[in-house]
């Protein structure tokens, strides 16, 4: 889970700024295609393969998304929250190293899906976020970066004074803006 390592002063507020892998980050778009493929001729989604280190090397750079992420990053520390299962942490944390996204450098942690979670990434990825919340209590969240309006609405919940972008195929929207004069972002 979320572990926070940087050591502030009492009273002040660790920002973060949430962004999703698949979709924001890293464009799936062929292997979505591929497991649509495979969809229409076994009639269910390939889950389980969908959601391996093979089918990963489909995937290329999300350029808008990882332009915003590494610009942020000078500013707030970066959490990824995705639903990628936990089996494939090691194979994402290279990927991103291979999209030249550096653990550490670019963000401080990936929240995953728990290995056999078969609920819908909405559910997961509010859980992530609310146990974050639960465990730091100084956490603001400034911005949270999604491609499903479902996975962002359900964080929106959570983290009522985020900014909420939408990220879509070739651009962004901005779903809500952010309300940083709540008390849990405020440093008093």
């Amino acid at each position: 889970m979320y572990q926070n390592r940087t050591r502030v002063s009492r009273g002040t507020r660790i920002k973060i700024v949430v962004f999703d892998i698949d979709g924001v980050i890293i464009d799936i778009s062929k292997r979505l295609e591929e497991a649509r493929r495979m969809q229409d001729y076994y009639d269910i989604f390939p889950r389980e393969v969908f959601y391996t280190k093979k089918w990963l090397e489909l995937d290329s750079p999300r350029r808008l998304g990882i332009q915003l992420l590494k610009a942020l990053s000078k500013k707030y520390k970066i959490v990824l929250v995705t639903g990628r299962p936990s089996s494939l942490r090691k194979a994402t944390i290279d990927q991103l190293k291979q999209y030249g996204i550096l653990h550490r450098r670019d963000y401080e942690e990936i929240l995953m899906r728990p290995e056999n979670d078969r609920r819908p990434s909405w559910q997961v990825k509010a859980d992530l976020l609310r146990k974050i919340r639960e465990e730091d209590p100084t956490i603001c969240i400034v911005e949270i970066h999604d491609d499903n309006i479902n996975d962002l609405t359900a964080m929106g919940r959570i983290a009522r004074e985020a900014k909420l972008v939408l990220h879509l195929a070739d651009h962004i929207e901005v779903i809500r803006e952010h309300s940083l004069t709540r008390e849990e972002c405020i440093d008093p």
